[in-house]
């Protein structure tokens, strides 16, 4: 995964952005004056591992997690 980092990257933007995706990570931000309601994206760094693991990579085993301390410095980083 580390080498296609930026691509997967791109890849969850368009996914989580895209309004016809059900995922948990729309919230209602207001409503318009004929009480529609408008929708925005809120998530974090779990929404990309719940994507890896369940949307990106579904049919395998759990592809990613999260570590607040990695061991070493890698070159390529998401941030969230």
């Amino acid at each position: 995964m580390g080498r296609n980092v930026r691509k997967l990257q791109r890849q969850f933007d368009q996914w989580i952005y895209d309004r016809n995706n059900k995922h948990p990570y729309w919230v209602v931000a207001d409503e318009d004056e004929g009480g529609n309601k408008i929708y925005r994206v809120c998530f974090n760094a779990e929404a990309f591992m719940y994507w890896l693991n369940d949307v990106k990579f579904a049919k395998r085993k759990k592809v990613a997690r999260l570590i607040d301390r990695p061991a070493n410095s890698r070159k390529k980083k998401l941030r969230f």
